[in-house]
């Protein structure tokens, strides 16, 4: 099975570097999706991605080489800094809504704890804050558009959050429906940007365990454009194995006591967007341009 154009293939598309080490755990989800299209081969599968790299094949592609482990609060230092010392900081400079971005969303997990974070911020009352959640895993979109999380996947969300956001559904746990009219879904590739988001621009974004997927120059360019969606002052997380100190971009480290981000230097104006921004809440089709993601 030819792995190496398999792995330059979806680099290529995605920007997504997968190890040598890892090929040959997913030859069999591969060999599974040529024969499901009855063909001879997987250098014929790979020929068929060729001629349609945008197309719903390669979307199934990438789910099956994606990685989508993770849990509501992983990483829970990172939220507590953000409700006990970013979000007050944001609420003291602007008036306006506070719109913060789950950068690879994957299942919806990062998403949903930064929406759980912000409503315990703000509070009951109109409309404050909304959360744009993206990803390029169709299947994982799909799950999080079902609001559905299994026990692994809620074990780190406090009780008393759980009993105010969370209600049991079977075996699973399902999210309110008072939070989910704050999150946005958004098929949107990060080697793409802005596409879909040119529109927004964000106080806040976590962009955890993502960049470690990319080569060197793919990470600058994608923080770039990130960068550039970013509010000046604004907050961007990334994994706590993670660094941006090499890239040497506009953003400034911050220490928040027990976690860092990067601020963007106030001195760089953003461009404001030309349009407004969709509803709070409204989810786009599922058949928008594919999205860029890592969790």
């Amino acid at each position: 099975m030819n792995l190496d154009r398999l792995g330059e293939f979806v680099e290529r598309v995605a920007g997504i570097v997968i190890p040598p080490r890892d090929l040959p755990r997913i030859e069999g989800r591969l060999e599974a999706r040529w024969r499901a299209l009855d063909l001879p081969d997987v250098d014929s599968y790979l020929d068929r991605l060729e001629r349609d790299p945008l197309g719903e094949e390669t979307r199934r592609l990438l789910s099956l080489v994606t990685i989508n482990e993770s849990s509501l609060f992983r990483s829970p230092r990172q939220f507590e800094v953000l409700k006990e010392t970013v979000l007050p900081r944001i609420r003291r400079s602007h008036e306006g809504v506070v719109s913060v971005w789950s950068a690879g969303c994957a299942r919806g997990e990062e998403a949903v704890s930064l929406a759980i974070t912000l409503a315990e911020f703000f509070g009951p009352g109109p409309q404050q804050w909304r959360v744009v959640a993206t990803d390029l895993d169709q299947e994982a979109m799909a799950a999080a558009r079902s609001w559905r999380f299994g026990p692994r996947a809620t074990r780190l969300v406090p009780e008393e959050l759980a009993q105010r956001y969370l209600r049991p559904r079977g075996d699973a746990m399902e999210v309110v429906g008072d939070l989910r009219r704050r999150i946005t879904f958004e098929d949107q590739n990060l080697t793409q940007l802005p596409g879909v988001l040119a529109e927004y621009r964000f106080d806040v974004i976590f962009l955890r365990n993502v960049l470690i997927y990319f080569r060197p120059d793919v990470q600058r360019s994608v923080v770039e454009a990130v960068t550039r969606l970013m509010r000046p002052g604004a907050y961007l997380f990334v994994g706590p194995s993670e660094s941006l100190w090499s890239l040497g971009l506009d953003l400034e480290p911050v220490d928040l006591g027990g976690a860092f981000a990067y601020r963007r230097i106030r001195g760089t104006v953003a461009s404001e967007p030309e349009t407004t921004p969709s509803p709070v809440g409204e989810n786009r089709s599922e058949d928008s341009s594919p999205s860029m993601r890592r969790r």
